[in-house]
């Protein structure tokens, strides 16, 4: 027999390792076969000892007296070290999308190389099968053998099937799908390692320059759709219905799915024969499921929600797994008012499950904030307390968890006294702080993660966000800003000067929906017109003058746009005048950014305007006439003024004292006199400390030329009375 020259062995492992000592393969089990039992000690120039490399896998020695079969079968035992079965890979492929973590198999790079030339000896003699082992094994296996899955699977799609029996068909049918998850696999793998590789320094960069990408990965895709529909499509197939889920369920990873061939499979499916775990997954499957518009499936979900409704109502328990998948159901689908997730919410307090995988959740979390449910006492300690016990794990996903942390911060109640304890313990006389913390790490060894409180958990988390500064990218930046503007926070002089460069540093990348938030963290922060804070808020100034006359002129590719804030000063009134608020209270004006301003509110007959709150437009017209003296055709913006405060019941004595101060800078009392009696009207009806109420009467008094006196109305408020 010719070895070929990749696999010559040298002769002094030839000695050690005599080739009658492997056992052959046997294709009924798995092979455990290895030689680990076998220590070789080497020696380096040094003579360090140096501990030797032990396989869990078999000697590849053996697959040179194996025949074409067991070759291929020998390599995927090899490289996955379970024997091959079409649907175990694919629940494995299956199992490998959805996990929040990516395994990492490193082989020697001698049997990488023996594998590659291998496969590449007798690539011309593989059939389908043959095929499809070797890719769903090389994708699941060390990258450098990636450079085979193009290949490979350019000669799956090449081969022709031509059996009719009905069990090749089967198995031709799983074959279409293990390559497909494969492929999934392999292209979620390949983009993370990429962006793993570029993000990193020094000479690992280089291994980013070979392409391990499908280039015509939704041409790959369709193509093996259509085998799959072509299958189906003769109608010989008799699948049950765990089979046709496992099928469906790779259908929703899919980016176009092909219709017919989700008709083909929900229609093999008996929804009055199945078990309620399944039809919690059929339910989920059929929301993610990438369909034509034609296609709906409305009615068969209605119907199916109704049963699981039906059967949990009766007293039957939902699995664990199926909580999740139910809650991503009503979120994808937006019916977050349902009974069901009362129901689940419930059950998941009562039965205090745990979810040790992030995407289950956060599936579980993300409803229950959106809806609003944390405000209950006992959903808002099981989310905080899950959190926090499993912060290493969920603080992998970063957006996910600042807006879970931000949810339940928010809606929380802290006790903050300080804790009593079941141990026979004083409680001593410090800091709570400080003694909670000493307790956590007293109790850490021998209970695990242990929070004497929920003011402690939370410190917790807020120390745990911190550590992503630096890490984090700009949408989750401001996600963490907005996380940190809790009363528990204590910011020292270090972490206010931290956070702050952080923002400076990010003035021009941030998205234009996050500045905002951005605005009212740091002054949240500061709290007063702190030096620093001034030159930060100069510097957004400049950045929201720029937008702004970016988004007037018409050209919005210069944008940083987001879909995490879609909202923007740009498009929102609301937002617009919070941002201008904050420059005014600063004190950081600018005649520029109020003609701007006034040209984007005065856009399309002043559209973005129309509707708006008293307040909004109190602090636009104030900013732009404290701002820009030049600027005197206000008298649109005073009429919409005008006809709002007219509709308005509840008014404000601040933002009365905003518009008065604006008509007194450009002079326009004289011109708006129906605008004037209205303000008058209002604000002898206006309740209020002294201080506000005084302020309203003598700006008020400078327009009118009347006086004005303040009378306690006997609650401790008091409002303006004109003089007789």
């Amino acid at each position: 027999m010719n070895i070929p020259p990749f696999l010559k062995i040298p002769t002094n492992l030839l000695n050690k390792f005599p080739t009658g000592s492997i056992p052959p393969l046997n294709i009924k089990k798995v092979v455990y076969a290895d030689s680990t039992n076998v220590e070789i000690n080497t020696f380096n120039k040094k003579n360090d000892k140096i501990p030797p490399v032990k396989y869990k896998f078999g000697s590849f020695d053996s697959i040179l007296n194996l025949n074409l079969d067991d070759s291929i079968d020998f390599i995927h035992v090899f490289l996955t070290n379970t024997e091959y079965c079409p649907k175990n890979c694919l629940v494995h492929n299956l199992n490998s999308l959805s996990s929040d973590s990516i395994d990492c198999i490193r082989l020697k790079p001698k049997d990488s190389s023996s594998i590659n030339h291998r496969i590449l000896s007798f690539d011309d003699l593989l059939n389908f099968t043959h095929l499809s082992k070797l890719i769903s094994a090389i994708t699941n296996s060390d990258r450098r053998l990636w450079i085979l899955v193009p290949h490979l699977t350019k000669l799956f799609l090449e081969k022709e099937y031509h059996s009719s029996e009905l069990e090749s068909t089967k198995n031709y049918l799983y074959s279409q799908f293990v390559v497909l998850t494969s492929l999934l696999v392999f292209k979620r793998n390949s983009l993370n390692l990429s962006v793993t590789l570029i993000g990193n320094s020094g000479s690992r960069i280089k291994l980013a320059d070979k392409s391990f990408s499908l280039e015509n990965f939704p041409e790959l895709e369709y193509k093996v759709l259509k085998n799959i529909e072509l299958i189906l499509s003769r109608d010989e197939l008799c699948l049950n219905n765990e089979e046709c889920l496992l099928f469906l369920k790779t259908l929703s990873l899919v980016t176009n799915a092909n219709d017919n061939v989700v008709k083909s499979l929900t229609s093999h499916i008996e929804v009055n024969n199945i078990s309620l775990g399944q039809m919690c997954s059929f339910l989920h499957t059929l929301s993610l499921l990438p369909v034509s518009e034609t296609l709906s499936f409305v009615d068969l979900s209605k119907t199916t929600l109704e049963r699981i409704t039906e059967s949990v109502k009766s007293g039957v328990e939902l699995a664990k797994s199926s909580i999740p998948e139910i809650c991503h159901y009503f979120y994808l689908t937006g019916d977050l008012e349902h009974e069901m997730l009362d129901i689940m919410f419930d059950d998941i307090v009562h039965r205090r499950i745990e979810f040790e995988c992030a995407r289950d959740f956060y599936r579980v979390t993300f409803p229950l904030a959106i809806s609003g449910r944390t405000s209950s006492p006992e959903l808002s300690k099981w989310i905080l307390n899950q959190l926090a016990t499993r912060c290493d794990t969920y603080i992998n996903d970063v957006s996910k968890f600042l807006f879970v942390l931000m949810s339940v911060a928010s809606s929380i109640k802290i006790d903050y006294s300080k804790p009593k304890l079941d141990e026979n313990l004083k409680t001593m006389d410090i800091e709570t702080d400080i003694y909670e913390k000493a307790l956590m790490y007293l109790n850490e060894s021998t209970r695990g993660p242990y929070f004497p409180s929920e003011r402690s958990a939370l410190l917790y988390l807020f120390d745990k966000a911190m550590e992503l500064l630096e890490k984090c990218n700009d949408h989750q930046f401001v996600q963490l800003t907005q996380a940190l503007t809790h009363k528990l926070v204590k910011m020292n002089t270090s972490m206010k000067l931290k956070l702050l460069n952080e923002c400076k540093k990010r003035v021009n990348t941030l998205s234009v929906g996050g500045i905002p938030h951005i605005l009212q963290f740091v002054v949240w922060m500061y709290g007063n017109k702190n030096p620093d804070l001034v030159a930060t808020l100069t510097m957004y100034m400049e950045r929201i003058l720029s937008d702004i006359a970016t988004y007037n002129i018409g050209d919005h590719s210069l944008l940083q746009m987001s879909t995490l804030h879609i909202n923007s000063f740009l498009t929102d009134i609301k937002s617009l005048a919070n941002v201008l608020y904050i420059m005014d209270w600063s004190n950081i004006h600018s005649a520029d950014l109020a003609r701007e301003v006034y040209s984007l509110v005065s856009k399309e007959n002043y559209k973005m305007v129309s509707g708006a709150e008293l307040r909004d437009l109190s602090h636009i017209v104030h900013y732009i006439a404290l701002s820009n003296t030049e600027l005197k055709n206000l008298d649109p913006l005073y009429i919409i003024i005008r006809e709002t405060l007219r509709k308005d019941e509840e008014v404000q004595a601040r933002d009365l004292i905003m518009i008065i101060e604006s008509m007194i800078i450009n002079a326009q009392h004289t011109r708006h006199k129906q605008l004037l009696k209205e303000i008058e009207e209002k604000a002898t009806v206006l309740c209020g400390p002294a201080s506000t109420i005084e302020t309203l009467s003598n700006s008020l008094s400078r327009l009118t030329d009347v006086k004005y006196t303040l009378k306690d109305n006997g609650l401790g408020n008091y409002i303006v009375q004109i003089n007789a």
